[in-house]
């Protein structure tokens, strides 16, 4: 308890408690929470030709993208609204990627090449971005991927962030979190916007999903 997140790391250990006794008691529903690091892989199979073939033909898809003006990306910061990402991006066919913080170099390359190829056809790159209002949050969004892309790599991409933004932030009101004094970058944001930091997952699904989907369809 001596140490400066005590209180919260305690917090943590009684709701992970709370949490596995609500499920194991039938009072929370295990389908409501998820663990996307301890999953198994098993290689896909078919047990016939036929199953192949009916399994080919249920999931045959067109590329969406294709023949558009725009080559559209979701980049998210966090893992943890990715599921609800999902449902959106596989419903008009577009790439989301989950950074979980700064992206690595290797994965800038790949999204490189992937922006490139679209550029060369004649389509405009575009990344919808939603992450944290915070120090770090705000400097990948307007300064990291931008730059890494431009100066690291020679391809422009416009970056829109799309969440959480200060405009939803008076609307919706959400919980704030004191800003990071130990993140580098925080007095620049102190300076700027102030000491209160929001996260992009303290708005709700629904209101995500409603921000995602009107930014693709514009």
């Amino acid at each position: 308890l001596d140490h400066p997140l005590g209180p919260v790391l305690v917090a943590y250990d009684r709701l992970s408690h709370l949490l596995t006794q609500g499920r194991l008691g039938g009072i929370v529903d295990w389908d409501a929470i998820e663990d996307r690091i301890r999953t198994p892989n098993l290689p896909y199979y078919n047990h016939s030709v036929e199953q192949a073939v009916e399994a080919a033909h249920d999931h045959f898809r067109l590329d969406r993208m294709d023949g558009q003006d725009n080559y559209i990306e979701l980049w998210v910061e966090k893992d943890a609204i990715s599921s609800i990402m999902k449902r959106r991006t596989h419903h008009y066919g577009i790439r989301l990627m989950v950074n979980r913080g700064y992206s690595s170099t290797t994965a800038m390359h790949d999204a490189f090449k992937r922006f490139e190829a679209a550029i060369e056809i004649g389509q405009h790159a575009t990344i919808l971005y939603l992450g944290d209002a915070d120090p770090s949050g705000l400097d990948m969004a307007l300064n990291d991927i931008p730059k890494r892309l431009e100066e690291t790599f020679g391809t422009s991409v416009d970056v829109q962030p799309i969440a959480i933004t200060w405009p939803q932030i008076k609307q919706y009101d959400p919980p704030p979190n004191p800003a990071k004094i130990k993140d580098p970058r925080a007095a620049w944001f102190i300076k700027t916007y102030g000491e209160s930091s929001y996260e992009v997952d303290s708005l709700e699904p629904k209101v995500l999903a409603e921000i995602v989907t009107r930014e693709i369809e514009s």
